[in-house]
């Protein structure tokens, strides 16, 4: 009896995560499995092209993997959000581009040709987590975990940090830390104190995912299983 207890009760929790992860699947694709490699489309609203090396433009779903040279295009009113490594997110503003240089984890490099993007990227003060992104003629490290912004426009790339910490050029010595913005173009690069004005409806949409992706990972949280099968009757 004891047997058909235990048997019963795993049943019941195969069945409930299986509804947990059906939910969450549209929200966070993460959740199946740590891939090698980055480019997991998350998610994908208005009209986005992918651009693969000798086909013509196509439009991108939220079903799609990038591969390393694919070029990531958003036109107006349109944003994507693409997994980069274990708990980081790149998420590309309308009427931008981007191109997925290379897709391995342990070289990951991101080329942002034109607009804006926001990488959230999860870990703490200790954890290393070397995301390269090619923004005009910088190179702008991702050390730490932490929120960026970066705005590339024709001779200038803006970089604001609300957290984490930033190595341009892969040099410590000009390492940018949360709270700053600096605009780097012509002559030296130009430091200021982020203001809560720096926001517009990209970053609201940015922070409008990152509450998505929480409540989409918090249903299948070891906390509601666990509930769950304290409550089934014997």
């Amino acid at each position: 009896m004891k047997n058909l207890r235990l048997m019963l009760k795993a049943i019941a929790l195969a069945v409930l995560v299986s509804v947990f992860v059906s939910a969450g699947y549209a929200q966070n694709r993460e959740k199946f499995g740590i891939s090698a490699k980055a480019g997991g489309v998350n998610s994908v609203t208005g009209s986005v092209m992918v651009t693969r090396a000798g086909q013509a433009p196509q439009l991108l779903t939220s079903q799609d993997d990038l591969l390393a040279g694919d070029v990531v295009t958003t036109g107006p009113e349109s944003q994507v959000e693409v997994l980069l490594n274990p708990g980081s997110y790149f998420r590309l503003a309308a009427n931008s581009e981007f191109a997925l240089v290379d897709n391995s984890l342990d070289n990951l490099v991101v080329r942002l040709a034109k607009g804006s993007a926001i990488i959230e990227a999860t870990g703490g003060d200790d954890v290393d987590m070397w995301i390269n992104v090619l923004a005009n003629q910088k190179h702008l490290v991702i050390a730490r975990g932490g929120i960026y912004r970066i705005n590339v426009q024709p001779g200038a790339t803006e970089l604001l940090v609300r957290q984490g910490r930033v190595l341009p050029d892969n040099n410590p010595r000009e390492m940018v830390k949360g709270g700053k913005k600096v605009t780097y173009g012509v002559g030296e690069p130009v430091v200021a104190k982020l203001d809560k004005k720096d926001q517009d409806d990209f970053d609201l949409w940015s922070k409008l995912r990152a509450k998505t992706l929480a409540q989409a990972n918090q249903k299948i949280s070891n906390r509601s299983v666990n509930g769950y099968l304290a409550g089934l009757s014997d």
